[in-house]
C-alpha cells in the first residue's frame, strides 16, 4: 500500500510539471525559496490592465515589502496562445539589471494564475507619467529620451531582438 502510494505521488508530481505554464524561478529551483502563493500578499489595488492581464500594489505579509504583481489568467485562450511569450518574457526579465527597466524578483504560479512579482515603482511607467504630464517641457523631453536609448542600448546588448523592445518598453521606469 505504501509503494502505492509513493507511485501515485509521483505521477501527481510529474503530472504536475507537465501542466506547468511556466518554468519554476530560479530562487526556487536553486532550493533558495520555496514557490511563493499569492496569500503571502496583501493586495492594495490594481495599478495596471493589459491585454494578458492586471497588474496589483501588493505588500509581502511576512517582509512588509511592496511589489507590483502581474496577475497572467492561464485559462484564457489569448493568454494559452501566448504561452511562449510569457516563457520569453520572464528569461529576458531575469536577466535584465537596469535602472530604468523594472526587475522581476520572482514569478509563481497556481490553477488559473500565473504572477510576476516585480519592483515597485510609485511614479509609474512611461505610460503613467504621460498619461498624467499630457505635456513635457524640453528638459523633461531631453531627459526622457536619455533614460529610453541608455535602457534600449543596454536591452540590444542582452536581448538582441528588435522585435522584443515593444514588450520591454512597457517596463522602463523613469
Amino acid at each position: 500500500i505504501h509503494l502505492l502510494l509513493i507511485l501515485n505521488y509521483s505521477n501527481m508530481q510529474s503530472h504536475r510539471e507537465i501542466t506547468r505554464f511556466l518554468p519554476l524561478s530560479p530562487s526556487v529551483t536553486a532550493n533558495m525559496e520555496p514557490e511563493p502563493k499569492i496569500t503571502d500578499f496583501e493586495i492594495i489595488r490594481v495599478i495596471g490592465q493589459g491585454t494578458f492581464g492586471k497588474v496589483y500594489q501588493a505588500k509581502h505579509k511576512r517582509t512588509k515589502i511592496t511589489y507590483a504583481i502581474k496577475a497572467i489568467d492561464k485559462r484564457l485562450k489569448l493568454n494559452q496562445e501566448g504561452k511562449q511569450y510569457f516563457k520569453r518574457e520572464i528569461e529576458i526579465m531575469y536577466k535584465v539589471n537596469h535602472p530604468n527597466v523594472v526587475k522581476i524578483f520572482s514569478h509563481f504560479e497556481e490553477s488559473d494564475y500565473c504572477y510576476f512579482v516585480m519592483e515597485y515603482i510609485a511614479g509609474g511607467n512611461l505610460t503613467s507619467l504621460l498619461k498624467k504630464k499630457k505635456i513635457l517641457d524640453v528638459s523633461q523631453t531631453a531627459s526622457l529620451v536619455k533614460d529610453i536609448i541608455s535602457a534600449l542600448f543596454y536591452l540590444h546588448n542582452i536581448v538582441i531582438k528588435p522585435e522584443h523592445f515593444q514588450n520591454i518598453l512597457n517596463y522602463l521606469v523613469f
